[in-house]
């Protein structure tokens, strides 16, 4: 880095709308000011690394994390692997590490973030041990929606609870997965209603068990989407799957990866007392998952 730094550190799981505004504001700073600018991020969340039996799930993969930083205009993004060495570095440390390798000038940091083993310092001594080095520390402003500041524990509260709307307000986006499709029972096919089974990144948090209008892109075009989130009770499963009926698509795509875009969530998984039963749900399903999807 032939120029001065400004910065920003954070695990940024999601890239949701109060991420998107640090970020902007944090390129826009640097261009004013002639710096270059660097998001510090995290490949593995911290609370994994602590606790072996975390069932923790991320908004987003590692790669994805990486694309969406690179949309903003970054000139760097540093992705760092947590580790205890790592966490036992106090902030003061962590400061000092900045200035001396990474020849930061600014720090942005958001209204809540903490670094550094020692955890009851805030934002006063981030800006004193700053000071000492050499870096400017600024904090934003929360960012609300729908009522609630916005945070990526609050967006995951909301998918597990099935509440797409509140989830992709607070994204800015569609929350989405991507997956490979693999072969299924092929039980949809029987019936009418031919699915798309997904392998999906075991770290990729599911929405709620359920059936959910998405948009589906695949092979470069994008098709209106059932979504099922389940273990298929009608049919004796036992495990969670993801399957998708893409409407209007007809093809072979074994093989392929698909990514799944969530826009409404419609019902439970339901058990029905039979397939005829299933069939005739799924053609209402279809009924309301298209008048969703062409508003």
């Amino acid at each position: 880095m032939k120029r001065p730094v400004a910065a920003t550190i954070g695990f940024f799981d999601g890239l949701h709308v109060g991420h998107k505004f640090l970020i902007e504001r944090l390129v826009s700073i640097s261009k004013e000011r002639g710096y270059e600018s660097m998001v510090i991020t995290f490949s593995n969340h911290p609370r994994l690394v602590f606790s072996t039996e975390s069932d923790l799930k991320l908004l987003s993969t590692g790669e994805e994390k990486r694309n969406m930083i690179s949309n903003y205009g970054v000139d760097y993004c540093l992705m760092l692997r947590f580790t205890k060495e790592f966490a036992t570095m106090t902030s003061g440390q962590f400061m000092e590490v900045l200035a001396e390798r990474f020849h930061v000038k600014l720090l942005l940091v958001g209204y809540d973030h903490h670094f550094g083993s020692d955890v009851r310092s805030g934002f006063d001594d981030y800006k004193r041990y700053g000071a000492e080095c050499g870096v400017e520390v600024l904090r934003m402003k929360p960012v609300v929606r729908s009522g609630l500041t916005v945070s990526s524990s609050k967006i995951r509260k909301a998918l597990m609870n099935g509440d797409i709307s509140l989830a992709n307000n607070m994204l800015g986006y569609h929350y989405s997965v991507t997956g490979c499709v693999v072969k299924g029972n092929q039980i949809g096919r029987s019936i009418g209603f031919p699915t798309a089974n997904l392998y999906v990144d075991k770290e990729k948090l599911p929405p709620k068990c359920g059936v959910y209008a998405v948009w589906v892109e695949v092979c470069g075009c994008v098709y209106p989407g059932m979504m099922n989130i389940g273990s298929r009770p009608t049919v004796g499963g036992d495990k969670v799957t993801f399957e998708v009926n893409i409407i209007g698509y007809e093809g072979d795509i074994y093989g392929e990866f698909v990514c799944i875009s969530f826009v409404a969530f419609i019902r439970d998984e339901i058990k029905f007392e039979s397939i005829e039963l299933l069939r005739k749900q799924l053609e209402k399903d279809k009924e309301k998952v298209l008048s969703i999807l062409s508003n």
